[in-house]
């Protein structure tokens, strides 16, 4: 074995020496296996410091430090929640007690308010669906049962876990933010949200649920016996999985709510579908200029069309889309607003506008 010093003075590597000459001489090495329950508790602090940290993060308003962490704090959360249930084994409970009970305590108020993890959900424009793996559901549904979580918890918070974790095989304490996920899947006006990513998330709750409850009935796509093509089934599920949105939430049947089950059939390669449920959208007297566009897109997808009927259908979209960009230009233009908020609203006006305009000039 070579032993290298480095940028050390005279005076420190005579100390270094002398004392490794004298645990030499009296046999003070010690490499037994008990140093590793140091190692343990090392172990042990970094993930409940961690968990703590992310926790604590995803707590508070997003800012440009934290804006960068959103993909981590969002995708591997669940992940560490099950480090720290690992680390209450190996510790036999007696974990970190603040930073544990600070973990048990935003984690509850994460779940039952979802309105903390949407503003981080907002930036990324979706909710991870590796939260609905089989090992991060089980990290979670642990370690709220846990006892010595319970235990950390205020009685208001106690009654919500239980309430939640009753069922082993469902999953209620996702319904919060299932719940948050569906308003934006189906009443999003920012657009930003991923729909087909949202309808995901909505569609495995509801799943479960329709295993073990026999009240949402209404809501069950017909039997594949019915209908066995992969492609009939997907569009019922998504049209159930709306339905299930629209009353647990109380939703109308606005131009939005069908333009984003329209934007979520495209999405889903489902285009004669998609293209239908556009000019639903466009039945309305008010509808957005983004269902041009995606009717557009979804003329172009489905290519099914005698001919080259497809091209024209899919122009006269993106013209109209044009039209609608052009006419807020000009409002946004005549209002003198400097604010920046006014500002962004105007240059994404000009980039839609040179998106249309581009994809109008390849067709």
């Amino acid at each position: 074995m070579t032993v290298s010093i480095n940028q050390a003075d005279l005076h420190s590597v005579q100390g270094f020496f002398w004392d490794l000459t004298e645990r030499i001489g009296i046999k003070r090495f010690d490499f037994s296996p008990a140093n590793s329950e140091n190692e343990k508790k090392l172990t042990i602090q970094a993930h409940c410091r961690i968990t703590e940290r992310l926790l604590k993060l995803l707590n508070e308003e997003p800012n440009n430090e934290t804006v960068s962490l959103v993909g981590y704090e969002l995708e591997f959360l669940p992940h560490h929640i099950g480090e720290v249930k690992k680390a209450l084994l190996l510790d036999k409970g007696k974990v970190e007690g603040l930073a544990f009970q600070v973990i048990a305590k935003i984690l509850v108020d994460l779940l039952s308010d979802a309105e903390a993890i949407e503003k981080f959900c907002d930036i990324s424009g979706k909710m991870p669906y590796s939260w609905w793996r089989n090992v991060s559901l089980n990290n979670i549904r642990d370690f709220l049962r846990d006892e010595r979580t319970i235990a950390q918890l205020e009685p208001k918070e106690r009654r919500w876990v239980n309430v939640n974790t009753i069922l082993e095989e469902k999953a209620d304490f996702y319904r919060p933010i299932t719940l948050m996920v569906a308003k934006k899947w189906l009443q999003d006006t920012s657009r930003t949200w991923n729909a087909y990513n949202s309808y995901e998330w909505v569609n495995k709750l509801v799943d479960i649920e329709e295993l073990y409850d026999d009240d949402i009935n209404d809501t069950k796509i017909d039997s594949p016996r019915l209908d066995s093509t992969y492609s009939a089934r997907m569009r019922k599920r998504i049209l159930s999985r709306a339905t299930w949105a629209r009353k647990a939430l109380n939703l109308d049947e606005e131009s939005l709510w069908y333009e984003r089950i329209s934007q979520t059939f495209y999405e889903a390669n489902e285009s004669k579908m998609a293209i239908e449920y556009f000019n639903k959208a466009k039945s309305f007297a008010f509808y957005y200029w983004t269902v041009n566009e995606y009717l557009a897109l979804a003329y172009s997808q489905s290519r099914s069309l005698d001919d080259d009927s497809w091209r024209e259908c899919a122009s006269y979209e993106l013209e109209s889309a044009i039209t609608a960009l052009k006419s807020m230009q000009m409002e946004n233009k005549s209002s003198e607003d400097e604010r920046s908020d006014s500002l962004a609203r105007i240059l994404d006006l000009n980039q839609a506008l040179f998106r249309n305009l581009a994809q109008l000039t390849l067709w």
